[in-house]
């Protein structure tokens, strides 16, 4: 491996920023190492930088799912009557337990 590759862009497979679940996400990190370790212009870095952006943007979509899922729930919760201050116990993984307020 050369020590003078030149910078390599991503074509617009960032979607934004690293954010706290792309560090915790090992393909992405596994993926924008091998990314910045090839030729922009070879075979590889343009299959690279295609599954990068293809990865982002399914954690991308996913991600306004939950968001989603997670809004209707509390949409069920007002339709029921509980209010806005009980509603914000409820936590986003509808597997985890609701919050307690002390």
């Amino acid at each position: 491996m050369e020590d003078n590759l030149p910078e390599c862009s991503t074509e617009g497979a960032e979607i934004s920023p690293a954010r706290e679940d792309e560090v915790q996400d090992t393909s992405i990190v596994a993926l924008r190492t091998a990314l910045g370790q090839s030729y922009p212009s070879s075979l590889r870095h343009r299959q690279l930088s295609h599954i990068l952006e293809n990865r982002l943007q399914e954690k991308e979509r996913l991600k306004e799912q939950e968001e989603w899922r997670y809004q209707g729930r509390l949409e069920q919760l007002f339709s029921r009557g509980v209010s806005s201050d009980y509603a914000a116990l409820r936590p986003r993984n509808p597997e985890e337990p609701f919050s307690h307020a002390h």
